[in-house]
């Protein structure tokens, strides 16, 4: 989980018309290796190795590409840049379906992303048509709907602690 002190969370966008476009995110994907570097070092790590400098609040649902926004995910975990991934794009398809609002989906995954991954029934990649490797890429009280009965992977026994 990324350190909140370090990684708060920053949105860019707002407009879900905007977001719900087709390339947005991809037209807006801007972080150089120099950012990226820079986030690795704060959170003390020598190397990005094993890591994806990743946006909490992805650019498919808003999120910016400042330091404020960016941390080393890991890949090596039941908790990772794989399920984060699922994560983003289930909140993008909830969000541009009418299904959720922006702001909640964003909120959402800047507070406890881990929470709404389970919440959401662990969405993997391979819901969305992408692979489920590292870089592949109706509601409830928390506003966060769950996912189809009986899909995902399992789950680790706890959230992990921030």
């Amino acid at each position: 989980m990324p350190n909140t002190s370090l990684t708060p969370g920053a949105i860019q966008s707002s407009d879900t018309a905007a977001i719900c476009t087709p390339g947005w995110a991809s037209a807006h994907r801007d972080v150089s290796w120099e950012t990226k570097n820079a986030v690795a070092a704060s959170y003390g790590l020598s190397s990005r190795a094993g890591y994806e400098i990743d946006h909490l609040i992805p650019l498919e649902i808003g999120g910016a590409n400042t330091t404020a926004n960016l941390w080393p995910e890991p890949y090596g975990s039941p908790y990772g840049a794989t399920q984060k991934d699922g994560l983003e794009d289930w909140l993008h398809e909830q969000v541009c379906n009418g299904s959720l609002a922006l702001a909640t989906a964003q909120r959402e995954i800047a507070t406890n992303w881990y929470t709404a991954w389970a919440a959401a029934g662990r969405p993997l990649p391979s819901w969305f048509g992408y692979s489920d490797s590292p870089g592949g890429g109706a509601s409830g009280a928390s506003g966060i709907s769950t996912g189809p009965t009986g899909a995902g992977s399992s789950a680790p026994p706890t959230a992990p602690s921030s």
